[in-house]
């Protein structure tokens, strides 16, 4: 059943033709003064990198948001909203399941045909790094645990709209902190001490600066291995607050419907 729906979302994808164009080509557009800048910055010396490494981790990090991108907290916020959300405690579908499906394969159709020409024009035109296999392999499972880490803090955050009430504070809570804190635009290595740390006490480091840091083969093995530690221990306590967040939503209903 949930391979279904992830086929039916994936096709359902094709009827946004003009969305994807604008979409690849804003992230062309984006990529291109992304580099521009950093070109710049890289030629006055203001940091130890190389342009390739950069440009490798401006693709990468292009990549892993396209995954990452959820709308749950906002779709969260619709369904309580329009008073559907009723319709989902009584479903034989697991809501938390169902929302990871669809998201999934709406990242999976992003990441194809948007994101991937995008790659294509950096490859042509600046060139990337090729991780060896041993880093490849560690990024791979980073990545995915990325995926799950990002969806369970959106999906757990995004469940307090049943007391807030609108879907827009918890909206700009996720992205906001996800923006300062998971070095998307601005590596981790660049961020002031004070920063750093906070950033370094945080889970959105673990969704895209370290992944493409384990790419980029920054890592040895040990540190590879921690970081998917660490991605595993997020996980498990964002699926814990889900999960008595939802108990509690289920009690409210029951007693006000009552």
């Amino acid at each position: 059943m949930y391979l279904c729906l992830l086929a039916k979302t994936f096709k359902q994808q094709f009827v946004y033709r003009s969305d994807l164009f604008f979409r690849t080509l804003g992230g062309i557009l984006r990529l291109y003064i992304q580099v521009c800048i950093w070109t710049a910055l890289l030629a006055q010396g203001a940091a130890e990198i190389t342009l390739t490494e950069m440009v490798t981790y401006i693709v990468v990090a292009l990549l892993l948001t396209g995954l990452i991108h959820s709308t749950i907290s906002y779709t969260l916020a619709e369904r309580v909203r329009q008073g559907t959300i009723a319709l989902d405690l009584i479903r034989p579908v697991d809501l938390r399941t169902y929302l990871l499906c669809t998201q999934l394969s709406e990242n999976l159709f992003s990441l194809l045909f948007s994101s991937l020409p995008v790659v294509l024009v950096a490859v042509l035109f600046w060139g990337v790094i090729w991780p060896t296999l041993p880093n490849l392999l560690f990024f791979l499972l980073s990545a995915g645990l990325a995926v799950l880490l990002m969806f369970l803090i959106e999906y757990a955050i995004g469940l307090l709209v049943f007391w807030v009430k609108d879907g827009v504070y918890t909206d700009f809570l996720i992205h906001g902190l996800f923006s300062i804190f998971s070095g998307t635009t601005i590596p981790l290595w660049f961020y002031p001490e004070f920063l750093a740390k906070i950033a370094y006490r945080l889970p959105f480091r673990l969704i895209t600066f370290e992944p493409i840091s384990i790419y980029l083969g920054r890592y040895q093995w040990e540190e590879s291995l921690r970081v998917i530690i660490w991605q595993c221990f997020w996980i498990v306590i964002f699926f814990l607050l889900a999960v008595l967040i939802w108990r509690k939503i289920q009690k409210s209903i029951f007693i006000q419907g009552g």
